[in-house]
């Protein structure tokens, strides 16, 4: 796919061409002149003067308002004389950039248009952007609090400096953490790390932010900075707040025994990228799944009714390699705290059978699919070989081949389970719909044929049509009344309001939208650690044309299951509707490798294509 590069359009941290003025305000008072030499003979009031005018629509201020902000302990008519004053300083320090800069006419002090550039302006636009690309210069635009060093006594300008300086701060953090959260997801860690970073710098007691730039350095392979960042956050909390986190952080950094086995290069283990849902623990007795909640925290309770089982084994392909064995382990464990947010299924590993001991032939006997994985490795990176049975019959249905390499800021193994998590929830949920379909009868909205109801809603759901849609709408109605905390239920049903406002269906759309975030924020509530509940917010949410609140949802499941093509492919498709091409083609390409079968990849494409025919592309818009 050809892209559409936006970078000519992205705010930039430095000053355009021919500028004759650059202010630094953000973390510094400082002006400089036409060949980047600091105008240091400027006063304190002088640099004042400038910025503020330089923040005012249009560049231009009433000489009474500086003379209000500036002078106010006179009269007017002095205030007036102090400002033609200081006007007359500022020409003799700075020479013939005065006349290229500052135009002075009949009751106005203004800025000569593309003349001045002043960081804080740009940092403004900056964080309205809607895409990567303009949000990519907050970090560098974020130096420090407006006008930090200045001293100007004066109240009314304190009072504005003030003013201004929270609201460049709060446009700052949201804009950083939406930064962070949409690199982190895509994988640009170093771009994620600056972030966290700089958001860090502007509040260090963001227990999230300090979670994810742990999570990101263990992403990349860096465990040891991963085990630094959390003791500075230990550190800071305990001496600050008499709060230890660590409980908490200490379970996003890779076991000791990942970390042996990534010796000798960049094969870092995966970290598990949120919490473990409780399905990843059903069916093995006396074994709590991969990413459970630490000793003395309980784990959530499970809901719903009974679900169909999938068993997986990662192993090493060569089975006399103790790395790789020891690698295996890890991204099993990885793997499967993906797979608890976002598939519905139960999910039973290796050491879970073996814990289960007699039991095990019972439970293998009841799984819906067994998956096999082999992990081998050579010089490019790491190799997964994926065979995947399906019941009722058994017969080996899927077979692939996944790669990780080290050309990717991921390290191999974090890729590698992304990957693998992807793959393996969408081969597990068709072996669940097959199973239900196997089954055949009646689905009931309750009890034990519950969960083959709601394979059958879910397969009507992707029929699209106006019966099925109708048919799957009355099922999931009846399923969320019999079993209220039926989250799955809940989240499908969200989805089918939605789909009938789309399709024209509805007959009152409002409510259908109103019906369809309630529901979708009651299933949040009851399983805030699962993907699905806030991927059905986030559509909800963008159907009430909250774009930017619609994607945090979505980046918020991709945290919690980073291989959830459906999240990727609405990032994608709202990326598209605001017209980043190039940052809605990259995330409808991670989508269509995650899910390559998936209903929605319709939709992904479609506001790709939109998107790009708008840009004027339209040998790209034809090949979406």
């Amino acid at each position: 796919m050809g892209t559409v590069s936006d970078a000519a359009s992205a705010p930039s941290a430095a000053p355009p061409p021919g500028a004759a003025l650059t202010i630094t305000a953000m973390g510094a008072a400082l002006v400089r002149g036409p060949d980047g030499a600091a105008l240091s003979a400027l006063g304190a009031k002088s640099v004042a003067l400038l910025a503020h005018v330089a923040l005012q629509p249009g560049q231009a201020a009433s000489r009474d308002a500086l003379v209000e902000l500036l002078w106010p302990r006179g009269d007017a008519d002095q205030g007036r004389a102090s400002l033609r004053q200081e006007l007359r300083r500022m020409k003799k320090a700075m020479g013939p950039a005065f006349e290229l800069a500052i135009d002075t006419p009949p009751g106005q002090v203004a800025l000569r248009p593309g003349a001045v550039f002043i960081d804080a302006a740009a940092l403004e636009a900056a964080c309205e952007s809607r895409d990567s690309a303009g949000l990519a210069a907050v970090p560098a635009l974020y130096g420090g609090a407006f006008l930090a060093p200045l001293a100007v006594s004066e109240t009314p300008f304190q009072d504005w400096q003030a003013e201004t300086n929270s609201r460049l701060e709060e446009v700052s953090v949201e804009a950083l953490l939406r930064l962070m959260l949409l690199d982190e997801a895509a994988g640009r860690l170093e771009r994620a790390a600056t972030a966290a970073r700089t958001l860090l710098g502007i509040d260090p007691f963001q227990e999230d932010v300090h979670a994810s730039l742990i999570r990101i350095h263990a992403a990349a392979g860096r465990i040891g900075a991963a085990r630094q960042q959390l003791e500075r956050c230990r550190k800071l909390f305990m001496e600050e707040l008499d709060e230890d986190p660590g409980e908490r952080l200490a379970p996003l950094i890779p076991d000791a025994r990942g970390r042996a086995a990534a010796q000798g290069g960049r094969m870092g283990a995966a970290a598990p990228s949120g919490p473990s849902g409780p399905s990843a623990a059903r069916g093995a007795a006396g074994s709590a799944p991969p990413g459970a909640p630490p000793s003395g925290r309980p784990a959530p309770t499970p809901r719903g009714p009974r679900r169909a089982l999938a068993a997986l084994s990662v192993r090493a392909a060569d089975a006399g390699d103790p790395q790789i064995a020891a690698l295996a382990a890890q991204l099993s464990a990885a793997v499967a705290a993906q797979l608890g947010p976002c598939c519905w299924l139960g999910l039973a590993l290796p050491e879970q059978l073996k814990a289960a001991g007699a039991e095990t032939e019972a439970l293998l006997e009841r799984a819906t699919c067994l998956a096999d994985v082999a992990l081998s490795r050579d010089e490019n990176g790491m190799r997964a070989d994926v065979t995947v049975a399906r019941r009722p019959d058994g017969t080996a249905q899927t077979a692939l081949t996944l790669f990780a390499g080290d050309a990717e800021e991921l390290a191999p193994a974090v890729a590698l389970s992304r990957r693998l998590a992807a793959a393996l929830g969408a081969a597990f949920m068709a072996a669940a719909e097959m199973e239900a379909e196997a089954e055949g009868g009646e689905a009931s909205a309750s009890g034990a044929d519950s969960w083959a109801g709601l394979m059958r809603a879910n397969r009507l759901l992707r029929h699209g049509d106006a019966a099925s849609l109708r048919e799957a709408h009355a099922l999931l109605e009846a399923m969320a009344r019999a079993e209220p905390d039926f989250v799955e239920a809940l989240c499908l049903l969200s989805l089918a309001h939605m789909a009938e406002v789309r399709t024209g269906l509805s007959p009152a759309p409002r409510e259908a939208m109103f019906q369809a975030r309630e529901l979708a924020l009651r299933a949040v509530k009851r399983r805030p650690d699962a993907a699905w509940p806030h991927y059905a917010l986030g559509v909800a949410t963008s159907l009430a044309e909250d774009p930017l609140a619609a994607q945090s949802q979505h980046l918020h499941a991709l945290r919690l299951a980073p291989g959830f093509a459906q999240a990727m492919g609405e990032i994608a498709r709202g990326l598209a509707l605001a017209g980043d091409v190039a940052e809605a083609e990259l995330w409808a390409r991670r989508a269509m490798e995650a899910g390559p079968a998936d209903p929605g990849l319709g939709d992904w494409l479609q506001s790709l294509a939109a998107a790009r025919f708008a840009a004027r592309d339209w040998a790209g818009a034809a090949l979406a």
